[in-house]
């Protein structure tokens, strides 16, 4: 009798364990990434990892920004021999830079941005968009 007591108190720290598990992984993260790009041919080569394929063809990357809670805190740009991060640290103290990167500090500024595009394709959790030769991607 004491074994299966005790053996009926190991499963429920099990399943109680992977429970906790399970649910700690499925809490979503409010982390958004939005990519900027131009439609290039195949054979263009520039930094080998800045580039992606997407619906419109491949893409090479000019920005990376990452958004957490509608705020940027990371901003990735693409050079030839890789990608160079800027903190909000660097941004804030050049003001030129940060006009040239066409970026904006609250999220929601940037959904204006979406606006202008014209063509659209949703693709799992990623929407692409295309206007002429320039393409955003939204995740």
């Amino acid at each position: 009798m004491k074994n299966k007591t005790k053996l009926l108190i190991l499963n429920i720290l099990i399943i109680s364990f992977i429970s906790t598990l399970l649910l700690s992984c499925s809490k979503k993260h409010n982390e958004k990434i939005i990519i900027e790009g131009s439609i290039v041919s195949d054979v263009y080569q520039y930094n080998i990892d800045g580039f992606m394929n997407t619906p419109y063809g491949k893409i090479t990357i000019f920005t990376q920004s990452y958004f957490k809670n509608g705020k940027l805190y990371r901003l990735l740009c693409n050079r030839a021999n890789g990608f160079l991060e800027y903190s909000i640290e660097d941004l804030r103290k050049d003001t030129q830079l940060y006009n040239s990167l066409n970026i904006d500090s609250l999220f929601i500024k940037n959904e204006e941005k979406f606006l202008k595009y014209k063509i659209s394709t949703f693709r799992n959790d990623t929407t692409f968009y295309k206007d002429g030769q320039n393409v955003l991607i939204y995740k």
